[in-house]
């Protein structure tokens, strides 16, 4: 992906157009993909994109164990491809080989996304991926403007070193708490890079803090939309989990 010419580049970006209905940047291209964070496969015919699989480098911890994952997105193909969705299909060519070399190959045990239901189903009955869980969407109204008896909100400073020491200590109470499952790393790092250094999105970074001890409870990432107000991501001991979004 990294030896994209500006021309193949631009055939990326449409292709993305065609696929999610909304274009992708340069800039945002360079976020997911470039400096050895992500990896794709590609095909060409007549040397012309039409088909994508690519996936993002991702650090989780696995019961316990760090290990190296792939968040599988930005699958697409170009709409005449669509009708061969056989294993003769450039789709699953794309998706096998990218299995195979960035997975199998290099020993990655874990490869995770979020398709939809069409791709979901299409990758079961090609036998490329299955099912193991589910995201569900909650949404609920604002509630009350007064402030909380027992805990406030401050807004994260990058800067401060406190506050990115508050960050580490949070992650490690979140992931002691997670021993027995697979959570993605939230480090410092990621969430430097995931939240701070985003391209075009911008996100309000909270701490969730005692009244009585100053003690941070945990950190809540919000993204403002036009009449909602999205929970992203939280970090913090499950035990505090109530505390933090009620």
């Amino acid at each position: 992906m990294t030896g994209f010419d500006e021309s193949r580049l631009q055939q990326f970006q449409a292709l993305f157009q065609q696929a999610f209905g909304h274009p992708i940047s340069q800039a945002l291209w360079r976020w997911k993909y470039a400096e050895g964070r992500g990896c794709a496969i590609v095909a060409w015919r007549d040397q012309r994109l039409v088909a994508h699989y690519g996936g993002m480098r991702r650090r989780v911890l696995a019961f316990g164990k760090p290990l190296e994952a792939l968040q599988v997105g930005d699958a697409m193909v170009d709409p005449p491809e669509r009708a061969v969705m056989t294993k003769s299909g450039v789709m699953f060519q794309c998706t096998a080989a990218f299995l195979e070399l960035y997975q199998g190959l290099a020993e990655v045990p874990l490869a995770f996304g979020f398709p939809n239901h069409r791709a979901m189903g299409l990758g079961e009955r090609l036998g490329l991926y299955a099912e193991v869980g589910s995201l569900v969407e909650l949404r609920w109204p604002a509630g009350t403007m007064r402030p909380r008896l027992t805990t406030r909100l401050r807004s994260l400073e990058p800067s401060r070193r406190s506050h990115r020491a508050s960050v580490a200590h949070l992650w490690v109470d979140m992931a002691e708490d997670l021993v027995d499952g697979i959570v993605g790393v939230r480090d410092w790092a990621w969430i430097k890079h995931r939240y701070l250094a985003h391209p075009e999105h911008r996100y309000d970074l909270l701490f969730v803090e005692s009244r009585l001890t100053g003690q941070s409870l945990g950190l809540l990432v919000m993204r403002r939309h036009k009449d909602t107000l999205e929970l992203v991501d939280l970090i913090g001991p499950l035990r505090q989990i109530t505390a933090l979004v009620v």
